[in-house]
């Protein structure tokens, strides 16, 4: 008999590329899990959303959300801030598939922030509502808006794959490293690349 499939973690990513927020429980909105990716960071060139594939030190900065929609962000060698939800102008930014998203800036503080801790000219935006934003029609496999993410509303990973990959890799590392939204324990490895939200439990 197959076992019981659990869920084990919950985590948010208030601003996408930074570190995880562990959660106990979490709301589900339209376009994903809430507070999860609703800011982004951006280079001022391009006005386009950065991440840590081009800045790695961003995996480093810990958001925390406020009440109100605001951000508490940390980070080492940076002393901690506090941001208001923006209510400035609503600006258009590129998601990385260079598609318009509305997003309003957080302002100078938040971008002297991280300008300092990365190095760069940067600025943090945050998405103007839960429309969000979809992809290219031949990779909207999904038919629905996202926040921030690459590809997905909600990431779903499980303790059985990660346990396969670490068996064969030279390496130990954890499932941190997938950024995950949601863990699940109990299934089989690969499982969640072809589970259903139609299927019903047994």
């Amino acid at each position: 008999m197959p076992s019981a499939i659990s869920l084990t973690a919950i985590y948010i990513y208030p601003i996408k590329s930074c570190r995880a927020v562990p959660l106990e429980s979490v709301d589900l909105t339209a376009i994903g899990l809430a507070e999860d990716r609703r800011w982004q960071v951006l280079g001022t060139e391009e006005r386009r959303g950065v991440t840590q594939r081009k800045h790695r030190s961003l995996a480093l900065a810990q958001p925390t959300p406020l009440d109100g929609g605001g951000m508490k962000i940390s980070a080492p060698g940076m002393k901690e801030i506090e941001i208001q939800r923006p209510s400035g102008p609503v600006i258009t930014v590129d998601s990385h598939f260079r598609i318009p998203v509305s997003a309003r800036d957080a302002g100078d503080e938040a971008a002297e922030w991280l300008t300092e801790f990365i190095g760069v000219p940067l600025r943090l935006v945050r998405m103007e509502n839960d429309s969000g934003w979809r992809l290219p029609p031949e990779l909207n496999v999904f038919g629905q808006g996202a926040a921030f993410t690459d590809a997905a509303p909600v990431l779903v990973t499980s303790r059985g794959s990660l346990d396969w990959l670490v068996a064969r890799a030279s390496d130990d590392f954890d499932m941190t490293r997938f950024r995950p939204n949601l863990v699940v324990a109990g299934a089989e490895p690969w499982a969640e690349d072809t589970a259903s939200t139609s299927a019903k439990p047994p």
